[in-house]
């Protein structure tokens, strides 16, 4: 060791984490006439995660939080097929979060509530299938609304636009 140097070296603390999602969804899809279809979904989720630091003493605070998201998702979608192959598709969505965090170590301290997130997401798709369903061409205008969000990433959810975004697709089946 060199004299006047100092040496540090990083602690570790172990860290133990639980997560835990359980979820629930109900679908209803109705086709009406031969060319129409609707449907309707609703989706809930709950998900936790504990988090215990070993090498913390309880009495110090800080050694266990617990984190719970609960999130709900509505679903609306019309479809419209024309026999030609050309479709048309609208997809509107409700989503609301609510979100808490607990401290175990500090007594009385309860639930602290984390903020919250509520939007609604409007997809519109036009577009065109290719005979015996060999692919498609699809346009669209998805997140039509431009509602941005911060859903927390505790629940398992799809990445949506942030923001009003064109889209196309091109799919193709062998």
């Amino acid at each position: 060791q060199v004299p006047g140097v100092i040496r540090w070296e990083p602690a570790q603390t172990t860290q133990l984490l639980d997560y835990q999602e359980q979820s629930a969804m109900l679908a209803v899809n109705q086709l009406i006439g031969g060319e129409w279809s609707l449907g309707a979904r609703y989706r809930f989720s709950r998900a936790e995660l504990d988090i215990r630091y070993a090498d913390v003493a309880s009495s110090v605070g800080g050694s266990r939080q617990s984190t719970r998201s609960d999130l709900h998702e509505f679903g609306f979608n019309l479809l419209y097929s024309h026999p030609s192959g050309f479709f048309a598709r609208a997809e509107a969505g409700w989503f609301m979060q609510s979100n808490w965090e607990t401290d175990h170590d500090t007594p009385g301290s309860g639930q602290v509530e984390l903020p919250d997130d509520e939007f609604p997401l409007i997809n519109l798709l036009l577009g065109y299938r290719f005979p015996r369903q060999r692919g498609d061409v699809t346009l669209g205008l998805l997140n039509a609304s431009g509602e941005d969000y911060h859903l927390n990433p505790l629940n398992a959810h799809p990445e949506f636009p942030h923001e009003r975004v064109w889209m196309a697709r091109l799919r193709l089946s062998f």
